[in-house]
């Protein structure tokens, strides 16, 4: 699997944090390059490209193309239009600020998944759907708010030669950041008196003890009124730490000590390293 990083280009800034969740996911055996060394033979090494949003010229745009007419696969966030035209998505030329992703969860690449509408709160581009035999529209986006506006797509399944592409038609890692982080714009309203609540991604024990100390030493984190969860303890069956952190009946307090109050066990870090031969 490879992903690419665009160094310099402000619109693929996030990049690096979709690394981030592919990692968070499980995903930790992958390669990363920039996109100045896009050519034939780096991606004929890697049976899965992932393109962030990212600028590209027609030449990189076509080399992609060859690359899944050959058998590859491709993820693209927000591609550029010679990229997505060329894969039979027709720009429709009219922008979407955010709404409520419905998922296909009846077609057999989204078996499994939960059927509830997830919000997107970043924009994202509209296309028409060619009537071209090999396009398959995986989700919607619905305007939040607007049941009269027609749903756009928002993932779509591409069978190109051998291979095949999901496209994406907003930027995956700038709106999990948004709904993680919040809109920058917003960051001062706890001091009108607004308070919010925290919760885990199935962190591992060090990123449970964090949160902790976050949520008791952040005025504006409510967890007497808005409780916050931690899940990852009830999911792993072992954890890095020498001891386990200190919940107890439904309730956790931040560990004691310096830093962050916890102690690695460096037999367990050993063990479990990604890059050990």
């Amino acid at each position: 699997m490879l992903l690419f990083h665009h160094v310099g280009e402000a619109r693929s800034r996030y990049s690096r944090y979709l690394a981030e969740i592919l990692r968070m996911e499980g995903f930790v055996d992958f390669a990363e390059e920039d996109i100045s060394a896009l050519e034939g033979s780096l991606l004929a090494r890697h049976d899965l490209v992932i393109l962030p949003r990212a600028a590209l010229s027609r030449a990189q745009a076509g080399q992609l193309v060859d690359y899944v007419r050959h058998g590859g696969r491709l993820i693209a966030f927000l591609p550029e239009p010679q990229l997505s035209e060329v894969l039979g998505l027709r720009p429709s030329y009219r922008g979407l600020d955010g709404g409520l992703l419905h998922s296909d969860t009846q077609h057999p690449a989204l078996t499994g998944l939960c059927p509830e509408p997830v919000q997107v709160a970043t924009p994202a581009i509209s296309w028409s759907l060619d009537a071209a035999d090999g396009l398959s529209r995986l989700a919607a986006i619905h305007p939040a708010g607007n049941e009269d506006q027609e749903s756009s797509p928002a993932v779509v399944f591409a069978t190109v030669g051998r291979g095949a592409a999901v496209l994406v038609s907003y930027d995956l890692p700038y709106t999990v950041a948004r709904l993680r982080q919040g809109n920058p714009e917003h960051v001062d309203l706890c001091f009108a008196g607004l308070v919010c609540t925290v919760g885990s991604n199935l962190e591992l024990g060090i990123g449970n003890a964090a949160m902790c100390h976050l949520a008791v030493s952040t005025p504006a984190i409510d967890a007497d009124n808005f409780p916050y969860d931690i899940l990852s303890p009830f999911f792993y069956e072992t954890d890095l730490l020498q001891e386990p952190l200190p919940i107890r009946a439904g309730r956790a307090s931040p560990p004691t000590g310096p830093g962050l109050g916890v102690q690695l066990d460096e037999d367990k870090v050993a063990f479990y390293r990604a890059d050990k031969g």
